[in-house]
């Protein structure tokens, strides 16, 4: 029995321990195995999205027709689409990025008795070009302009922009001051606050994973979750049904274009651009998440003209054309009434 009890205790106290060493040697192997297996599976997962991606949007043109026309303007195709009849002509300018189909919600309500146009600036949604070097409003605002008189729109115009594209109109009525009858900037970027910030990396960083997403195919498949997710207010139900038209790849490179750009723009516009705009009415809108710097630059905005107003939203945020339209189509109304 003695002699039984010692070679159990030797058993016990030689040839336990082996296995645990042994396991402690081979966890960061494992660990090492399982990451390469899930990092494999994802870069297999991303190549097979990109893939099928690749196939799909190949009929694209065909599952969203565009809602307009293409006209050519030095040299790139620009999607135009006008709705309705009569004077003045409200032309809307879309914020950083964004497709023509972000007025879906307000269009339609405002093409009773007035022309309105809307349309995507080069290398957004069913427009293209927006490859061609950096980008400026400057030269989004002749575009604009060539775009307009190509199409045969009539003047005058009032001008109804969004954040970035209110920088657009701002160039345009630099430029051509005896078109534009009227303004509405809803929640405009603030000029100084760029030219003093620079270009935010938070914003290149979220264009480049949009870009992924597009280019792997989850964006057409999860953007109806996503993109409200991002935006902070509910998109139109027609920019939900058409997002692989919306937000393509080669929308999302020109909407980084357009960020890398605003720099220039706002030192453009801060060094030429007339600091009196006589008594043309002017509308400028701060969003009820607009910070106190924000609000400041919107009113004096507004106070460049002796007829302008600054107004404050009373619910949702940054894209107060989302959260509410009839409110927007309201303003633009009345902007357009006191057209000559």
């Amino acid at each position: 029995m003695p002699e039984i009890s010692t070679d159990s205790a030797r058993d016990t106290t030689i040839e336990s321990p082996r296995p645990v060493i042994a396991r402690r040697r081979s966890g960061p192997r494992r660990v090492g195995r399982r990451l390469a297996i899930v990092l494999a599976l994802l870069v297999g997962a991303g190549l097979t999205g990109a893939g099928a991606e690749a196939v799909i949007s190949q009929s694209d043109d065909e599952r969203y027709p565009l809602p307009g026309r293409l006209v050519t303007v030095a040299g790139n195709g620009l999607h135009l689409n006008c709705t309705g009849t009569g004077a003045p002509t409200v032309v809307l300018e879309a914020g950083l990025g964004e497709p023509s189909l972000t007025w879906a919600d307000v269009q339609p309500s405002l093409d009773d008795g007035v022309r309105v146009c809307s349309y995507d600036r080069a290398g957004l949604g069913w427009s293209r070009g927006g490859d061609n070097g950096a980008w400026t409003a400057e030269q989004a605002a002749a575009d604009l302009a060539g775009l307009l008189s190509a199409a045969g729109e009539r003047e005058p115009y009032v001008l109804v922009a969004h954040s970035v594209g209110v920088l657009v109109a701002r160039e345009f009525r630099q430029a051509h001051p005896e078109a534009v009858t009227a303004m509405v900037l809803l929640d405009p970027t603030n000029a100084e606050a760029v030219r003093n910030g620079g270009v935010p990396p938070a914003g290149v960083v979220e264009r480049r994973i949009q870009g992924l997403l597009a280019r792997t195919g989850v964006l057409r498949w999860l953007g109806e979750w996503l993109v409200p997710a991002v935006v902070g207010d509910q998109p139109p139900p027609a920019l939900l049904r058409q997002l692989p038209a919306a937000y393509h790849p080669r929308s999302i490179d020109a909407s980084l274009q357009e960020l890398r750009g605003t720099v220039a723009s706002v030192e453009h516009l801060l060094r030429e651009e007339d600091p009196s705009w006589g008594d043309l009415p002017v509308t400028v809108v701060s969003a009820r998440s607009a910070t106190e710097a924000d609000r400041d630059a919107h009113a004096a905005l507004a106070a460049r003209s002796r007829a302008g107003q600054h107004v404050s939203a009373g619910s949702g945020g940054h894209h107060l054309h989302y959260a509410d339209p009839h409110w927007v189509v309201g303003l633009v109304r009345e902007a357009a009434a006191t057209a000559d």
